[in-house]
């Protein structure tokens, strides 16, 4: 702690000391009024009758004292001898002032420097000197303390919101500052925080936006597709570039930094740099001045953009060199793919009309005009002068808002393959297949226009008009009312004098058998003809034959052709499912073909139709001659099953017993019977039934048994496996085996007979050669001692 000397405050007019506390970021200071302090030491010590205290700096002023005058008259001490020989401890000692004898106490505080002086009238004190000596030092120790302490905690709370507002200011200066401005109950202070708050607030705008500002430069300078450098305008020399000044002109950034602007090598004509910077210098901003660089891949076309900077009150230039090179080569390029595309556009079959969005016609190439009977007059002109003159393709009247160009232009439709009509005075209707398609902006949000295409297709239409009539004419029909009805359609649609249909002879190889054919004077009887030295021959052989006349000297060895008086022919052959010969259908004329394409045509498509007609009839055929045969061959097999004697069935995965012959054990008289409920009587499969395990092995498998009455049977089950090899069904086979029992057990037992006598005899045997021992001894034995 520090205290100044005593000084009068301005603001209360009064002795005042000050405090200077020190804080973590300065000193915090507060004053302390003297009068106070005296007005509390008089409180203390008016107890003490006539005692004298007062408290003084160091040097010697009076600080405080319940002398009121002594402090106002800033008296000094220092002429005291008490005082003046203070030897900084407690010392006290009887003087003698103003003839009155004192007993006088000196003491020094030491962490201020302070002296304290305590007197009173010796006779009044002699005896409670000590005593009260020590109360005065207690109280006075006391009452500094306090107003120490009063003095600290005033400071403080004025000091707080000031040091917050410091630290906020530092804060604020550094750019660190997070937060806001602390509030005080004091109104200045208030004030001064809320006014530096808005002027913070303030710079912190202006520096965002300046670094935003900064930023989106820095951004936009650096990731700029297009060459881009900034120089000084007063020395032209180079500050920044980008990354594409840098790439595309091959240079380092070392190399370019600290240049001339018109010293780089990437002007074709340093003057052309000159001249751009005198325009900079009269207009402060040039765009798109078309210059000629040299870089690292040669030369190149380019647009420069400069504009003038104002940066720390130095003028600047921001240049931005763009490449069109390949634009001016792409534009090249498209006035040559014009030229390129008008003449295909009029050089192109179809017909090709251009409209504005009113309707209007802007351009039509020549196959167009050919259509318009080549009138010039017609451009300029609105599609709605047509309206009375197109008709649909069942030659009913087009709406207005049903023609594909008003669709196109009012709802951006892209129309294909529509049929329209075009009635013409004096001439035939003419079928046109449209295109049409809107015209958009280079945005694709409006309709600029439309285009519209076109080809005749009046030939196709008549071709299928008569194709319609045929079809039409046989789609109903099969078999032989199916050819009659087709040849009797074909001569009337292609106004042909003969329609012959023909099958190869299924007994004669070599002969063909008609089918239908018609004739000027209806239909014909069916013949059969040889097939070499025939038109028809040629056309199963080659798949199409065709003469549009002189078909007689071709074929001299035809006489069918010279009978009929046949000029044109058009053959084409007919075939089965796996591609061989089968037939044939032949269209003929007395007169020569004029129209032998449409012919091929309308035969080729009716032939797949005539190919399946005839596969068919053919298979109904074999299929009748091979139902036949299987009767036929089901019942040779019904009869030769039925003469095995042996039990034969068909067994499903659910041992339901299919089929069988009626042979013993047992006939099968009912469907549906499971083969456990026929031979044992029982609800579930055995349990070593050999259907089951045929069905799992897959392999045959064999058991036997015995019925109730005690008769054998052999049982073999043969599995019949799917093409995926899993068991579909079982062939189950049981065969009667008693008298083969019977006869294996009658031979068992005669080889057991045969066995025992060979026994017996050996035994016999074996017996006879000890007994006939026995004998011969015995026979001795009698002859000695008989």
């Amino acid at each position: 702690l520090r205290w100044s000397s005593p000084f009068f405050s301005v603001i209360s007019g009064n002795q005042t000391l000050s405090l200077g506390v020190p804080i973590s970021r300065g000193v915090l200071i507060g004053n302390v009024s003297l009068g106070n302090l005296n007005s509390t030491m008089a409180r203390l010590i008016q107890t003490v009758d006539h005692a004298a205290v007062v408290i003084f700096s160091p040097d010697k002023s009076v600080l405080v004292s319940n002398r009121r005058e002594e402090v106002f008259e800033q008296v000094n001490f220092g002429y005291h001898p008490e005082v003046h020989g203070f030897k900084g401890a407690l010392e006290t000692q009887q003087n003698i002032h103003a003839g009155i004898p004192y007993l006088e106490s000196v003491v020094m505080i030491k962490d201020f420097g302070w002296l304290v002086w305590v007197g009173q009238d010796l006779e009044e004190v002699m005896a409670p000197a000590s005593a009260l000596s020590a109360t005065l030092l207690v109280f006075m120790s006391a009452t500094i303390m306090l107003a120490t302490l009063v003095a600290l905690r005033k400071s403080r709370l004025l000091m707080l919101p000031l040091q917050q507002l410091l630290e906020r200011v530092v804060e604020a200066g550094s750019g660190s500052l997070r937060g806001r401005f602390p509030e005080s109950r004091y109104r200045e202070i208030k004030i001064l925080s809320a006014g530096m708050q808005e002027m913070f607030d303030a710079i912190s705008d202006r520096e965002g936006h300046l670094r935003d500002s900064e930023e989106r430069f820095r951004l936009v300078f650096s990731l700029s597709p297009d060459a881009t450098c900034l120089a000084r305008f007063s020395d032209g020399k180079v500050v920044d570039v980008n990354e594409a000044f840098l790439l595309e002109h091959g240079q380092s950034r070392d190399e370019v930094l600290g240049k001339a602007v018109e010293g780089l090598p990437l002007w074709d004509d340093p003057r052309q740099w000159s001249a751009l910077r005198e325009k900079l210098r009269q207009q402060r901003k040039v765009i798109n001045y078309e210059v000629r660089l040299c870089t690292a891949e040669g030369e190149q076309v380019a647009l420069a953009s400069a504009t003038m900077l104002n940066i720390a009150e130095e003028k600047y230039i921001l240049l931005m060199l763009r490449d069109i090179s390949e634009m001016r080569a792409a534009e090249e390029r498209l006035r040559t793919s014009e030229a390129r595309y008008r003449t295909v556009i009029e050089s192109i079959e179809e017909g090709l009309m251009v409209f504005d969005r009113e309707g209007g016609m802007i351009t039509c190439n020549a196959a167009g005009k050919a259509f318009l009977d080549g009138r010039e007059d017609l451009l300029g002109q609105s599609y709605r002068l047509w309206l009375d003159k197109v008709v649909r393709g069942d030659n009913t009247p087009w709406g207005e808002d049903e023609l594909p160009l008003t669709r196109s232009l009012r709802e951006g439709a892209v129309v294909h393959q529509e049929l329209m009509g075009l009635v013409r005075t004096g001439q035939p209707m003419l079928w046109l297949e449209v295109n049409s398609s809107p015209l958009r902006s280079a945005d694709g949000r409006q309709i600029q226009g439309a285009v519209v295409t076109f080809v005749d297709v009046t030939e196709r239409k008549r071709r299928e008009e008569l194709l319609d009539n045929v079809a039409r004419g046989v789609s109903s029909r099969t078999g032989t009312q199916f050819f009659a009805s087709l040849t009797q359609h074909l001569t009337k649609a292609l106004e042909a004098d003969y329609v012959l249909v023909s099958e190869v002879h299924p007994e004669k190889p070599d002969y063909f058998r008609s089918i239908s054919v018609t004739s000027p004077w209806g239909a014909a009887e069916n013949i059969e003809y040889e097939q070499r030295g025939t038109p028809c021959y040629r056309a199963l052989n080659d798949d199409v034959c065709a003469y549009t006349s002189g078909v007689q000297q071709q074929f001299p060895d035809d006489h069918l052709l010279v009978e009929m008086g046949v000029q044109g022919y058009v053959g084409r052959a007919l075939y089965s499912e796996e591609g061989a010969p089968i037939g044939l259908i032949a269209v003929m004329y007395q007169r020569e073909i004029h129209e032998v394409s449409l012919v091929e045509q309308l035969l080729q498509i009716f032939a797949a139709r005539a190919e399946a007609e005839l596969v068919r009839q053919q298979s109904v055929e074999a299929l009748r001659v091979s139902e036949k045969q299987l009767r036929r061959l089901s019942g040779e097999f019904e009869a030769l099953l039925e003469g095995i004697p042996d039990q034969i069935l068909l067994v499903d995965r659910d041992y339901r017993l299919i089929w069988g012959n009626h042979g013993p054990p047992k006939a099968l008289k009912h469907d549906n019977q499971h083969c456990h409920q026929v031979y044992y009587g029982r609800k579930t499969p055995c349990e070593t039934c050999p259907v089951s395990s045929a069905f799992e092995s897959g392999e045959v498998e064999e058991s036997d048994f015995k019925d109730e009455g005690g008769r054998h049977f052999i049982m073999r089950a043969v599995p019949i496996l799917m093409a995926n090899g899993e068991v579909e069904k079982v062939i189950q086979m049981v065969q009667e085996v008693t008298e083969k029992v019977r006869l294996q057990k009658q031979q068992q037992h005669t080889a057991q007979l045969a066995a025992l006598g060979e026994l017996a005899a050996g035994v016999a045997h074996e017996i006879n050669n000890p007994v006939n021992g026995i004998i011969n001894y015995a026979q001795l034995i009698q002859n000695r001692f008989g």
